[in-house]
């Protein structure tokens, strides 16, 4: 059987139809999985552009050199060197980080400054005791006796301070007009004799003080010591009774004692130039035979009157100063 070559002629067409439209197919899905390959590589080295980005921002700039050696290409091949894109954005970065890394020098800081001369006044209160032991004939017929001594006292202050860093070494001066006072009573004539008695007073009359000050200055705040020589101007009084005879005696020696004085305290400076202190000290004159009127016996002979006398007193005080001149805050070298 035969065919007709018409229709071989439409079959055969329609066949390389089929075929061309199967190439044609064929084609097009590689050129669409071709360009998303290429997609998909480029959106990989985006991310890895912005890695080494971040990377290179966060990383020190000692280390940055190592981290710009090389990058991945597109088709993921290593460059033996940085993209333009990186090095500008590693320049980008070094400026940035640049930028923040410096700092200004720190501001001057102000510091209170101690040194120079000041005047100024105090009050306060002193306590302390004074211990008679009568000597000789008289130390035979009357016991020793210690007087209990305390009241206020107020004087004024001057000085100088010289600082050296946080040290504040100094000279201070202080005069004060003083009531501390005391008296005790003892046995006489070992208590046999009715109404006899002897009495023994103290008073202090005035102090002068001469001390070195050192101390530490935390800015308006100075913790220092003290130490040096106090004078003190004492009566020593003593008076005698014996009633049953009409016996009254009474004599009383005014000496000024010189002695050893510590002490400490804390001053800050409150407002510019003027200061506040509060302060304690202790002073100590040791013992020293002191010699009294005589008792006049009979009109005859005078009965000698000694006794070895020790005093010391302690006292707390508050005290005001002004310092002269600019000695207030003062720039110093900030510590960086």
């Amino acid at each position: 059987m035969s065919t007709h070559p018409v229709r071989i002629f439409a079959i055969a067409s329609l066949a390389s139809v089929a075929l061309l439209g199967a190439a044609h197919a064929q084609t097009s899905d590689d050129a669409i999985r071709r360009l998303e390959a290429k997609i998909d590589a480029l959106a990989k080295e985006n991310a890895s552009l912005r890695s080494r980005l971040t990377k290179v921002e966060a990383a020190p700039r000692a280390a940055r050199p190592q981290q710009e050696q090389g990058y991945i290409g597109p088709i993921g091949n290593v460059s033996t060197g940085p993209t333009p894109q990186q090095v500008n954005a590693a320049r980008e970065a070094y400026a940035a980080d640049m930028a923040v890394k410096y700092a200004a020098p720190a501001p001057v800081i102000p510091s209170y400054n101690w040194t120079g001369f000041y005047v100024g006044g105090h009050v306060g209160y002193g306590w302390g005791e004074t211990g008679a032991t009568p000597t000789g004939i008289v130390g035979l017929l009357v016991d020793p006796f210690t007087t209990d001594n305390d009241s206020w006292f107020a004087g004024v202050t001057f000085g100088y301070n010289y600082q050296a860093g946080r040290i504040v070494l100094g000279f201070e001066g202080e005069w004060s007009w003083s009531d501390i006072s005391g008296s005790s009573n003892t046995n006489f004539l070992f208590g046999l004799v009715p109404g006899a008695t002897v009495t023994g007073t103290y008073q202090n009359n005035w102090m002068f003080t001469s001390a070195t000050r050192l101390g530490v200055a935390f800015d308006t705040l100075l913790i220092y010591g003290k130490a040096g020589v106090a004078w003190a101007n004492n009566d020593y009084s003593v008076s005698a009774s014996i009633p049953v005879i009409g016996f009254n005696y009474a004599s009383t020696v005014s000496e000024t004692e010189i002695g050893w004085l510590i002490g400490g305290g804390i001053e800050w400076a409150f407002a510019g130039n003027w200061t506040m202190k509060v302060e304690g000290t202790y002073a100590d004159f040791g013992q020293k035979n002191r010699t009294f009127d005589g008792i006049p016996i009979a009109g005859l002979l005078t009965l000698p009157v000694n006794a070895d006398i020790e005093s010391h007193i302690s006292t707390v005080k508050f005290g005001i100063n002004y310092r002269f001149g600019d000695f207030g805050k003062t720039p110093v070298v900030a510590r960086y």
